[in-house]
């Protein structure tokens, strides 16, 4: 698990790939806990490149990042895995 304050792109079930810069959430009513991901962009898709190429390259015209207003909370049994990245990753 990436510790707080790393940025980090994070995969969770049913597809949805989110980075941002990890907190854990101490308050979480979830029984496994969770992660709250501020500074948050949603990587929507990514084209020809491969999911090693859009984490080394984020601003490739073959990814679509959108920045998201509001922090996500992400279950921990919800997560796949995660990959730390730059602290400027996707913004």
């Amino acid at each position: 698990m990436v510790t707080n304050g790393t940025r980090a792109v994070v995969v969770i079930d049913r597809g949805w790939i989110f980075a941002g810069d990890v907190e854990v959430n101490h308050h979480s009513t979830s029984h496994s806990g969770s992660i709250i991901l501020t500074n948050v962009v949603h990587v929507q898709s990514w084209s020809s490149v491969g999911f090693d190429g859009m984490i080394s390259n984020p601003v490739s015209k073959n990814v679509n990042i959108k920045r998201m207003e509001e922090p996500v909370e992400v279950p921990n049994h919800s997560i796949i895995f995660q990959v730390p990245v730059k602290q400027n990753w996707g913004l």
